[in-house]
């Protein structure tokens, strides 16, 4: 990070201190500590540490702290997994065995899986399981990819499905733009196991449309998945100059260290930065050429659209 970027006003509060600005100063405080003396020496991921921590979590497992989590267990897994992926780190037989153990002791006998073992399915830690399992699971006995239960997993999807194309996150759990999310969720994991089915998406094109910066990274990935589906056919109802000049405005500038926020007036944050960084990764796989896109609008489309687009 340059330290250029907090040479200038940081955080603008016109004239009226909030907890939300209290804690950007504070937040901000913490990074201008970590920034190195010298503006021009490059950062280096510290990987061994990295994979230190990683390895003392999968063979310790977790401090008490993470009971709590108890309903993400596969989450904390497939983030755990997912890590030594990136720093490219392969498990020995012995610990791939052993977490394919553990996902599989969480899928629930009638299809899908829960949060731990014994627990109700949701679209969310199937997600996650799913994932972790493509990871490390292999086909055949044991393997952990041929033991998941298409069929009743297929059957879980239908059942919480919605008139409107969205769905249910688990059986009379929560719907609505917020489980959008889910929808994506849902769709990744539908590809992944060969599932997905015209029944299955009937609607959903239709629902995922929101303002919020993690649910149009869903919904762009969400169009990407259903592809198959509407390729040839139809087009995504998507406003590309719009939607390009909303992603581009949740940057922050030099007062928020150039990360993304996920709504206007939020701080930012390295979570919305992930989703809203990974929109214009997905709008080329739609058939979207941002370099076409003009990078500016006219002075008067800003006065106009302002208000609606930030």
């Amino acid at each position: 990070m340059n330290a250029n970027l907090l040479s200038e006003q940081r955080v603008i509060e016109d004239g009226y201190r909030t907890e939300t600005s209290l804690e950007q100063w504070l937040v901000e405080g913490s990074f201008l500590e970590a920034l190195p003396s010298d503006p021009s020496k490059i950062s280096v991921l510290k990987r061994n540490e990295h994979l230190n921590y990683l390895a003392k979590l999968l063979l310790e497992g977790l401090n008490k702290r993470c009971v709590v989590q108890d309903a993400s267990q596969p989450w904390l897994t497939f983030w755990i997994l997912l890590s030594f992926s990136l720093l490219g780190v392969l498990l020995d037989p012995g610990n791939k065995q052993r977490v394919i153990n553990t996902i599989l002791a969480m899928q629930h006998p009638d299809g899908g899986f829960g949060g731990g073992p014994k627990q109700a399915p949701h679209i969310l830690p199937t997600y996650a399981a799913v994932c972790t399992l493509a990871i490390v699971g292999r086909p055949g006995k044991g393997g952990g990819w041929d033991e998941i239960n298409r069929k009743g997993l297929y059957n879980f999807f239908l059942s919480l499905k919605q008139p409107d194309g969205s769905f249910h996150v688990m059986r009379d759990g929560e719907v609505g733009i917020r489980y959008k999310r889910g929808t994506y969720c849902l769709l990744a994991v539908s590809t992944m196991l060969n599932i997905l089915t015209p029944t299955l998406v009937e609607g959903v094109p239709d629902f995922v449309r929101e303002a919020h910066g993690g649910y149009t990274s869903c919904a762009l990935a969400s169009w990407v998945f259903l592809k198959p589906f509407w390729e040839g056919t139809s087009t995504p109802s998507i406003d590309v100059k719009k939607t390009i000049r909303w992603l581009t405005k949740l940057q922050g500038g030099g007062a928020n260290m150039g990360g993304f926020r996920g709504r206007t007036n939020k701080l930012v944050d390295g979570c919305y930065s992930w989703w809203v960084g990974g929109c214009f990764a997905l709008l080329p796989a739609l058939g979207i050429q941002i370099d076409s896109v003009p990078k500016h609008l006219d002075s008067a489309d800003d006065a106009v659209h302002d208000d609606e687009s930030e």
